[in-house]
């Protein structure tokens, strides 16, 4: 999927984020069929819950990657609460900044102005939690250089795709 200026990997779900035509509202698509999580992740997700960044009760059991090249931005969001809290994204190639802010300016094309810039240096993760997740908004301004982040997610079981079945290899 290619949106919002970046390449986008989804595994173990597919998520709209917008209203489709048909008047579908952006979530969790609960028919379709995606690729499991790759292996290389499953392993990254088990040192994330047995070093403590993540909590035992929130094994994640989904992913995204995003691929930016120089120029591409993600514009200003709260993630969705098909997912729970806490989140944690891993950042790749180049450090860039992820600002925050209970309200984000658009100054122009993948420029913000907000409360907090905090820099993502390369191999960082960053655990989104609390107020971080669900009250200020976060958006990347645009990327200097390429850079690839893991988004690991655990979805609402109420939202999960149908004939969903949890990893045996992510039961910790």
């Amino acid at each position: 999927m290619h949106d919002k200026g970046q390449v986008t990997i989804q595994f173990r779900y597919c998520y709209n984020y917008a209203i489709e035509k048909n008047g579908t509202p952006p979530g969790i698509r609960r028919n379709v069929i995606v690729d499991h999580i790759p292996n290389l992740f499953k392993v990254m997700i088990k040192r994330l819950i047995t070093s403590y960044v993540l909590p035992i009760n929130c094994v994640p059991d989904s992913c995204i990657i995003n691929i930016y090249e120089p120029g591409d931005c993600i514009p200003p969001h709260i993630d969705s609460h098909d997912f729970v809290r806490p989140f944690s994204i891993v950042s790749f190639l180049s450090e860039c900044n992820i600002m925050f802010g209970h309200k984000l300016e658009i100054v122009g094309p993948g420029e913000f102005i907000g409360s907090a810039s905090i820099p993502l240096p390369t191999g960082y993760v960053l655990v989104l939690n609390g107020n971080g997740a669900d009250l200020a908004k976060h958006c990347i301004p645009v990327v200097s250089y390429k850079r690839i982040s893991v988004t690991f997610r655990k979805m609402d079981k109420a939202k999960r795709p149908h004939n969903f079945k949890l990893d045996s290899n992510l039961q910790i």
